[in-house]
Parts: structure tokens; sequence; C-alpha cells
């Protein structure tokens, strides 16, 4: 299968109460099956993978990553929760929805 689509996503229906979300790179084929998923250092995780206090450096390697890439070369950011997708083409305001 070839990657046909490319999507930064904050999951916050992932049913982990420990971790509010999880942080993720998400490459698709044409008919959106998933075919891998890219897993950033959670913030409310320690390096043995036990609860821990919100740690925001972790969360700025996402941030990072996302900001540089959502809206280019069709790269969009998804925030799954509460039941739904919303896919959004660029994160600086998040004007314009997909």
């Amino acid at each position: 299968a070839t990657v046909e689509g490319v999507q930064f996503v904050e999951n916050s229906d992932h049913g982990h109460e420990v971790m509010p979300k999880l942080y993720y790179v998400r490459l698709s084929a044409a008919d959106g099956v998933t075919l891998l998923r890219f897993y950033f250092p959670n913030p409310w995780l320690d390096d043995s993978e036990k609860p821990t206090e919100f740690q925001p450096e972790l969360l700025a390697y996402f941030e990072e990553f996302r900001d540089r890439y959502v809206g280019t070369d069709g790269i969009v950011l998804v925030r799954r929760g509460g039941g739904e997708d919303r896919y959004y083409a660029d994160v600086a305001g998040i004007t314009a929805e997909v």
C-alpha cells in the first residue's frame, strides 16, 4: 500500500483515564486504512510508562513537529474527542476545516 494521507492526531477518545490525550502521526492509504502510527512521548507518563505529573517539555516535541508540517503537502491536524474527528488544514488559528 502507498501512503496517501498524513495526520497529526490529538486523541482524547482512547479509553485511558490516566492520560487525557495521546499524540501521534498517522499514515494512511487512499481508502483511509491506517498503515502506521508513530507515537510521541506521552506528557502524562514517566520513562517507565507510569503516571506522573504533566511534563510540558514532552508535549513540545509533538507541537514542534505539528506546527512545522501541518498545512504542507496535504498534512492535516486531527482532533479526536467526544466521539467525533475534526480535521484542520492549519494550526495557526485553525481556520480551515477539511
